[in-house]
């Protein structure tokens, strides 16, 4: 359905990279030309997803992040800046999304939803 070369020589930055969406993303994105960056908190199923990459002949690399943390998704982002020179396109896949309990008890009217966490 696409042309085979559709994604050549672009750089993208995929979050929960290693299973899942994520990890067909990434797959195929690899199939069309991409250069896959790929990040999660488990390290073992980034590996696996660039290797198999690779051995299509594609460009991978990965680095472990927890998207919840602003600075391990900083060093992340500067990883794949120099590993690839540069990042075009984010794909925002990860589920950084744990439930966590109000840390105070407050009407809902009155406060910003952000503040209750």
């Amino acid at each position: 359905m696409f042309q085979k070369d559709l994604l050549k020589d672009r750089a993208i930055f995929s979050d929960g990279g290693g299973s899942g969406l994520g990890r067909s993303m990434a797959l195929r994105f690899a199939e069309l030309g991409a250069r896959m960056f790929v990040v999660g908190r488990r390290e073992e199923p980034l590996k696996e997803t660039c290797d198999e990459i690779r051995r299509t002949g594609g460009a991978a690399a990965y680095a472990t992040c927890d998207v919840r943390d602003p600075s391990s998704v900083e060093a992340a982002a500067s990883t794949a800046d120099q590993q690839f020179g540069r990042i075009d396109t984010l794909v925002n896949n990860a589920a950084g999304n744990s439930w966590r309990a109000p840390n105070r008890s407050v009407p809902m009217r009155s406060t910003p939803l952000l503040e209750l966490f």
